[in-house]
Formats: C-alpha cells, structure tokens, sequence
C-alpha cells in the first residue's frame, strides 16, 4: 500500500456474505492504526457533499485497497459542521479492525461449574476460547460469528509449532475480546483476522530484522523518538491470591532469582478464580514476563523512509531503534497511518526491549498460605525423596506428593518412570529439587509413554518444576 492514498472499498454482510457495496476515492483524509495485541482504531472524514458520503453507515464495513488487514467495522458516524458553511459538512466514519467483533460476545457455556478454563500455550487458549463462545463448539448457532479459526492438531503432526508462552485461562461472563487481548499480550503472540472474501483468525509471531531494518537518525529514517526507563510498572516478585477467604485463602508467592533487598519489587495480583498449582505458576510467570523490562520506547518514522510498512517490516516484527546513543532491538506494537490528499504520515509505538539472549525465567514458586481444603505446603521439609540409580520409578501411592527430590549419582545418564496411568492417574505439577546430584550425565523423568515428550535435568543442586499432562507427557515449566 505504501504512502499512495488507498481506495476505499465499502462492504455489508448479509445472506451470510459481505458484499461489495462501493469504492469509495474521493474521502478528505484516512488514517488507520494497526496493532500487535489489540484491535486498532480507523477514521475516514468525507466531505458530505460527495455523492458516496451517504453510503457510509453504522455497522458496514471498509476495507483499504485489497490489503487482508486492514477490514473492519464502522462503528460510529459523525455528521459536522465549521464555519466555512456549506462546503464545510463533513460525515467521519470511525470503527475498529475486524477483531474487535469478538466485543460482542460474552464467555459464556462454561467447561466447567464456574468458569471456562484452559491452560496451555498462547495459541491454543485463544484459538480454543474463540472455538467454544462463537466457532463450532459453539452449540448456540445464533452466537457463532462469521470467522474461520483452524485449530492446530499438534498430536496428528509433531512439526506444527504452538505459538507463545503458557497461559492460563479461568474466565466466567468476561467480555470475549478483552481476555482475547489479554491472553495474546502476556502469552507474547500477535493475533489478526484477515479478509479475503471471508474472516479467518490469524495467530502470527513477527520476524527479527534488526540487522537490516534499523530506525536510526544516522540512516535518514527516524523523525523522533523519545525513550523512558522506569521502575514504575517492574516487577521481579509477584503474590497471587487465589481460591478461599481471609486465613482460608491460597496464596502464591512467585519470584525471581536474585529478587531481594531494595533490588526487590513486589505486586499483587486477586485471581480468586484460580484452584490448581500449574495454574499459579502459568500465572506468575506471564506477569513477571510481562513486567520483566524497564524501557519503553516510542518513536516517529520518516515518511519517506526506504523501509515501506508492510513490505520491509510489519507488526511484531523486531527492529533496531537508535538516536541519542541508545540502541535497542525491540518490537513493533504498533504503527499508525495518516493519508490526506498529497501527504501520508506514519507513527510507531515499539515495545520493551529484547534480551541479546533469550530471557530463561528463574521462577521459584511457593505456597506461603494454605486454604483447608488444599494440599500440603510445597516445602523442602515434605519433598520425597529418591535416590538415583536405585531408585527408578515412583509408586502408585507416592504420586499425591507435589515436592520430589533426586540425589545420589545420574553417573552418565539415568532414567526415572513418574506414576502415570491411561486415564491420566499422575497428570500434575511437581516441584522438583535435585540435591547434590553427581555425576556428568542427564536424569530423564519419563511417564514410560511411547511417543510423548520427557524432560532431561543436568545434575546438580537447584529446583525446577515440570508439568505432567493428561496425555502422560513431561515439561518443564521453570
């Protein structure tokens, strides 16, 4: 699309299609927000004396030139007058892309007595969420919206990759879209729905291109920018209150290694909704992922800039932002752009930025409040412990432990079977420390089943929690 002003293409949906209604040139001005985690807003003013202002109405859709992005829906109309008269009315038309139709549902047909609930990663708890309020899980065909959503059958095909980080999701009559939002922003996935004749939702992560794609005053391409480092919104510890009232209440505390003293910063966080171990921890480690940087960066591109939105980079895409002699590699969340006859700017809102190394999370989760009708206390002084290698599987009366413990000698490679049975007998999270583990091979725990995923710990002295699943495979979660 560029900086050439687009056409407008003007639909309506009906008889279960969205048909062609007009094209739409001679508009005064266009601007258009696209967003990595949330619905971006769009404005087309009109002079009203042009013969297609009228066709614009409440709930038709526009589409900017062909491209499958940016569609959506109008949502208000403002008829305006200035003082020049006649020649001065004007009728703006304003809305949000297409994801802000999911605003229209409610979670509802809860999974369970109390809530819908999911947790897994970022892909499949969204997808998942959409599938049963308003895709065909959805039994109330009058709820289902006109949107294709393909769920990934990772168990059919062990190539296709689930994007994003753990989530968990426990929602009861929230507003659809804003835990939509909320799921792609702390699991870090971008999210869409595309246009090409019909509506599919699209879940996506961005490209690095750092290296070539570089938003700098030196190269010609940066307009401003305006950096702030703070420690306003960081957080390295976080407490996360959950089922139960008062004494009665489960209350998490997650943290951080190396979070104390005044390098310590703590939040907290009411999710009374929440009543397993795998949950808090899926919790605790979004927020801390969430609120792990400091820096926040903005800036404005030129718009004659050799980069081209959409062409050279796009959402979610990871570039380098430098003047001032900062540098930073960070992610797009958001570009706006603004089209009037002759002229065409373009802004960037950019995200924290990325670690030169994957960031690895240190989270060490523990229960320091106990409800009645919770299980034991995740401390070291009720860990079970086995002794490797006599010890090689655990036992069917050993699996209600939630702390287990290796130590003795891995010598160079040991196995050790958790309890697991066909019907899911042994799924569960499990605080695992390992004490003074020797030797130079790796401990695997397995569930003994063919095919699923197992978990390989290096010997040592640390703690780490891993995830048995339903399906008997292993992760680790730490």
């Amino acid at each position: 699309m560029g900086i050439e002003r687009p056409i407008v293409k003007l639909y309506k949906y009906e008889e279960n299609q969205f048909k062609l209604v007009a094209f739409i040139d001679d508009y005064e001005e266009i601007s258009w927000e696209s967003k990595l985690y949330e619905a971006g807003t769009f404005t087309l003013q009109i002079n009203y004396n042009i013969p297609n202002a009228y066709l614009l109405q409440k709930g038709l859709f526009i589409q900017l030139d062909s491209d499958p992005y940016k569609f959506g829906e109008i949502s208000d109309i403002q008829c305006t007058l200035d003082s020049s008269g006649k020649g001065g009315q004007y009728r703006i038309a304003t809305g949000f892309d297409a994801r802000y139709l999911f605003h229209k549902r409610i979670i509802k047909n809860l999974n369970t007595s109390e809530a819908w609930e999911y947790t897994g990663k970022g892909e499949m708890c969204l997808r998942m969420l959409v599938y049963s309020q308003c895709g065909l899980g959805e039994s109330e065909i009058k709820r289902r919206l006109p949107i294709a959503n393909t769920i990934p059958e990772q168990s059919r095909d062990t190539s296709i990759t689930i994007l994003g980080q753990n989530y968990c999701v426990k929602e009861a009559y929230s507003n659809l879209y804003d835990v939509l939002v909320t799921i792609a922003t702390q699991s870090q996935i971008g999210w869409r729905v595309v246009f090409g004749g019909s509506l599919a939702l699209e879940v996506f992560e961005g490209t690095d291109k750092s290296q070539y794609i570089r938003f700098d005053t030196d190269y010609q391409t940066l307009d401003s920018g305006t950096v702030t480092d703070s420690n306003g919104e960081y957080t390295n510890a976080v407490y996360i209150g959950g089922q139960g009232n008062g004494a009665d209440r489960d209350i998490y505390e997650g943290e951080e290694e190396g979070a104390e003293g005044l390098s310590r910063y703590e939040s907290w966080i009411d999710k009374n909704e929440l009543t397993e171990e795998a949950q808090y921890i899926t919790e605790a480690d979004s927020i801390l992922r969430q609120y792990a940087q400091t820096t926040v960066i903005e800036g404005k591109g030129l718009n004659k800039s050799p980069y081209e939105f959409e062409t050279d980079y796009n959402i979610g895409d990871i570039v380098n932002f430098a003047f001032s002699g900062v540098s930073k590699n960070v992610p797009i969340l958001s570009v706006s752009e603004h089209w009037t006859k002759g002229e065409y700017d373009i802004d960037f809102e950019v995200g924290k930025p990325i670690n030169d190394l994957k960031r690895q999370l240190a989270l060490l989760l523990r229960k320091i409040q106990s409800a009645s009708n919770s299980v034991q206390s995740s401390t070291t002084s009720s860990v079970k412990w086995y002794t490797i290698p006599t010890d090689t599987q655990m036992k069917a009366d050993e699996v209600s432990n939630d702390v287990i413990g290796f130590l003795g000698n891995v010598g160079s490679g040991a196995i050790f079977k958790l309890y697991y049975t066909s019907n899911g007998t042994g799924a569960k999270t499990y605080h695992v420390y390992l004490k003074q583990l020797e030797g130079n091979g790796k401990l695997t725990l397995t569930t003994g089943v063919s095919g699923k995923n197992n978990v390989q710990l290096s010997s040592g002295t640390y703690v780490t929690i891993i995830y048995v699943d339903t399906d008997g495979n292993v992760s680790s979660l730490a």
